[in-house]
């Protein structure tokens, strides 16, 4: 009789082994559980009658909700995820959040991904606080009271916020749809998102957050595109804003409410072709506050068509540059309050400007 030989055989058994499914858990899931592993959803779950603070709490690392096509609701006294402290969890759609005053809260954890679920009428979307390498991926929110999207660092000595990727979603309707915030918050990647609809700005860089690239997305029918807040040293690049108040806004505001050493400094900012047509204000550089601290940001390349007005420096703005724009269609492409900045070449209906 023939017989294989045993490493032969036991190749063959983990083989067999590997092919065998893994189960999902589908075992019903209550409002107020703490859950590990895999959770299916089987129904809609409804915490709008519920006490306590959260609707689902997660209890261990590399845990994955799937909500499979439920609904996920609740009211604005509870948070729907809360995923604090933990690493590698995973939310996943087709699915929706609902009605909490936060949809998903994180926070020193690494590797949170939200994956294709809608956000509906909610105070906020997802809060990721000194959280590291999150990613939210083709998501929608839909009418928002404040955010969207937050990552921040809050307090002293916690966890760097960086690494996230935010791509693929849209905004409709909200405050803010992104903020990136506080001077532990960088190197993160927001790219291709869709946004309109929004009364603050469809993304905004604040509190000293730094060396971000924000890339692709597209604001429309909002009051501003993008707001860099004391921030420093980002690049932004083929960024395209329409139909609004202001397009991009550089300025020095007071400190808010995230961590940061109380300068008052925006500088070292990059942008590279943007498109920003049919605003108030396509440009504004500072807004006549600490003298010099706007400074040092490059406006390059970019189609500024369309707009009331284009390139504006106030006087808190120092040493910045603005070259090879298209300015056309402008009523009054380049106004310049400032002190030493590089407004030539760029080029307006009747030439160089």
């Amino acid at each position: 009789m023939n017989r294989l030989p045993a490493l032969a055989h036991g190749t063959m058994l983990v083989l067999a082994l590997a092919m065998v499914p893994v189960a999902k858990s589908e075992a019903a899931v209550a409002c107020g559980d703490f859950v590990g592993g895999t959770v299916v959803l089987t129904a809609n779950l409804d915490c709008s009658a519920a006490g306590g603070y959260t609707a689902i709490g997660i209890g261990a690392d590399d845990t994955v909700i799937e909500l499979n096509g439920h609904t996920l609701s609740g009211g604005r006294d509870l948070i729907g995820v809360d995923v604090s402290s933990y690493n590698n969890v995973t939310i996943r759609g087709p699915g929706v959040i609902r009605g909490f005053w936060l949809g998903v809260r994180a926070g020193n954890g690494r590797g949170l991904t939200v994956e294709g679920v809608r956000f509906d009428d909610l105070g906020m979307g997802i809060s990721d606080n000194h959280g590291q390498d999150a990613v939210i991926l083709e998501n929608e929110f839909f009418g928002m009271d404040f955010h969207g999207i937050q990552f921040a660092t809050v307090a002293a000595g916690q966890p760097d916020s960086t690494g996230g990727l935010v791509r693929g979603n849209s905004f409709d309707g909200g405050g803010t749809a992104i903020e990136l915030c506080g001077m532990q918050t960088y190197g993160h990647n927001i790219s291709r998102n869709r946004i309109q609809n929004q009364s603050h700005f469809g993304i905004v860089l604040s509190d000293e957050t730094h060396r971000n690239r924000i890339a692709g997305n597209d604001v429309d029918n909002s009051y501003g595109g993008l707001a860099l807040f004391n921030a420093q040293r980002n690049r932004i690049v083929s960024e395209r804003y329409t139909s609004g108040t202001l397009g991009v806004w550089m300025y020095s505001q007071p400190p808010g409410s995230c961590l940061n050493t109380g300068l008052r400094r925006v500088n070292g900012n990059r942008f590279n072709g943007m498109s920003l047509f049919e605003l108030q204000t396509a440009v504004q550089f500072g807004a006549d506050g600490v003298p010099g601290s706007v400074r040092r940001n490059q406006f390059l390349d970019s189609k500024v068509y369309n707009n009331e007005r284009g390139l504006v420096f106030a006087t808190d703005s120092r040493e910045n540059t603005a070259t090879g724009n298209a300015l056309f269609g402008t009523v009054l492409p380049i106004q310049d309050s400032g002190t030493a900045n590089t407004t030539s070449p760029n080029y307006c209906d009747s030439g160089a400007c």
